[in-house]
């Protein structure tokens, strides 16, 4: 094959010159990341991440947390699908009140702290190397689908009507983790669209209100090794159990 060196290329030019022409070997010296989004690789370029022109993606894994808040409240990103090449940014960037960002890649996350992405539009959650979330992560958003949580193994109870996914009426699916024992206080509280969820065998307690106002969801099954029911977990919804 032909060996082709050039100083700077977009990530999907050489990907895409690479399904074209297979025996094409082009190496750039820095692989810059086409962001989808131009106001998030703005925000970066102006927190100080990439070298003003661009963000490569050996700068992104370079970098282990964000400026804080740098997203924080943000009506104008709608995507960061991106942030998947920041390896080793692990915890959560907080995404409190980014309405209009609806689509983020969180594959490397394995922390979320309390409400990083409440009031968000980010539909569907998928986070495979999740180990813990506070309360209130994704309370009052727009999401959908929760697909993939990784091990954690309990949803926190909620303080002051912060849990984590209550009063998401857009959520429609769950799934829970087998990791998972504890379903918290108010923790799917006011998803009332909510149908399809599961329930792990190893579910120990569920607190008080954690299904409440969930009327969509019509059966719940057996829970064979709960020893912790507290009050109201499904009031006012419409389950047979």
């Amino acid at each position: 094959g032909r060996s082709i060196s050039v100083a700077a290329a977009y990530d999907i030019h050489i990907d895409y010159l690479a399904t074209k022409f297979p025996n094409l070997h082009i190496t750039p010296a820095s692989l810059y990341i086409k962001f989808a989004d131009p106001a998030v690789e703005q925000l970066l370029l102006n927190s100080g991440i990439g070298d003003g022109q661009g963000i490569s993606r050996s700068a992104a894994a370079g970098v282990s947390n964000f400026t804080n808040n740098l997203f924080r409240s943000n009506k104008n990103i709608t995507s960061f699908n991106e942030l998947k090449y920041f390896t080793n940014v692990r915890s959560m960037p907080s995404f409190y009140g980014c309405s209009n960002l609806e689509s983020v890649d969180l594959t490397n996350i394995t922390t979320c702290g309390t409400e990083t992405a409440q009031n968000s539009g980010i539909k569907i959650v998928r986070m495979p190397n999740l180990t813990h979330m506070e309360r209130g992560v994704f309370r009052n958003s727009a999401v959908e689908e929760v697909l993939d949580l990784g091990s954690i193994t309990a949803f926190s109870d909620s303080i002051y009507g912060a849990s984590q996914f209550n009063t998401c009426t857009s959520l429609r699916k769950v799934v829970i983790p087998d990791s998972v024992n504890d379903i918290g206080k108010a923790t799917f509280n006011g998803c009332r669209i909510l149908e399809d969820i599961n329930f792990p065998i190893g579910l120990t307690r569920l607190g008080s209100e954690c299904f409440y106002g969930c009327t969509a969801l019509s059966k719940v099954g057996y829970f064979p090794n709960v020893t912790d029911c507290e009050y109201s977990v499904f009031s006012g919804d419409n389950t047979s159990r």
